[in-house]
């Protein structure tokens, strides 16, 4: 199948809970009234290389008229520090600095950062050490 096939999040919601408890109780009745087909619990990975670092949260993947749909099932307090720290997450994943300042303009920048990379690349390599 396509790569798309495996997307599970096109369409996206999330439900903030005060305590973990509450969260609990949702998820508990949402697998009674919804075709549940995944349950990703965030909260539960901390084994796996770099969890630690990581933001918290439960996924629920069901299906509704033969779409597959996602509600992200937070904490409150945790998902007000993500909001905060969003910019610092897109600066982290941007290949170029295009990426990060483009919103504050207008009009589309007209740089190639590809050929900027290559040029400070070839810069440095020809710098002695």
């Amino acid at each position: 199948p396509p790569i798309a096939a495996s997307l599970l999040d096109i369409s996206r919601s999330t439900v903030a809970f005060d305590d973990p408890y509450a969260l609990a109780a949702f998820l508990a009745y949402v697998r009674t009234c919804l075709d549940v087909v995944r349950v990703k619990n965030k909260f539960s990975d901390l084994a796996e290389p770099g969890a630690e670092n990581r933001y918290r949260d439960v996924l629920v993947n069901w299906r509704v008229a033969g779409h597959v749909c996602e509600t992200q099932l937070a904490l409150a307090d945790l998902s007000q520090i993500k909001k905060e720290i969003h910019k610092y997450y897109e600066i982290q994943r941007a290949q170029f600095f295009t990426e990060v300042v483009q919103p504050m303009f207008k009009q589309p920048l007209d740089v190639d950062g590809e050929a900027l990379l290559e040029a400070e690349i070839a810069a440095n390599a020809k710098k002695p050490k």
